[in-house]
């Protein structure tokens, strides 16, 4: 899971990204549609995992702006620093991806602004270099 809040912290949380297999992902554009009660179930369901990276930060800033507690949270880049060599470092979801795939997230999501009113959409996670 991940967020993005217009680029700047004091924002309202605009898109989440939900990646449920590997080969897709799906963007809800939640700025001013709101989180529908289907996802809000998943994720406030503590039997389902929530892995990301600084996802605990997403779940404090989705709880402020649509009050909704996710539950059962994994950060990746604790994970990372603890198996990768080369000591600790901060991660974030593209380094993170091209250090343990070769891959990179794709650019050129449409702007939240715009894409909030064409409802969610499905999108590739990644593609190769």
């Amino acid at each position: 899971m991940s967020s993005m809040w217009n680029g700047v912290s004091p924002g309202k949380a605009a898109v989440m990204q939900i990646c449920g297999e590997t080969d897709h992902c799906h963007v809800l554009h939640i700025f001013h549609s709101g989180i529908p009660q289907s996802l809000r179930f998943l994720l406030e369901d503590p039997t389902l995992l929530k892995v990301g990276v600084g996802i605990a930060n997403d779940a404090v800033k989705v709880f402020k702006d649509h009050n909704v507690s996710i539950k059962s949270l994994e950060d990746l880049s604790c994970l990372a620093n603890r198996k990768l060599a080369g000591g600790p470092q901060k991660w974030g979801l593209e380094s993170l991806t091209r250090k343990l795939i070769s891959k990179e997230v794709l650019e050129g999501l449409p702007d939240p602004e715009v894409a909030a009113c064409q409802g969610s959409e499905t999108l590739e996670g990644v593609a190769s270099e």
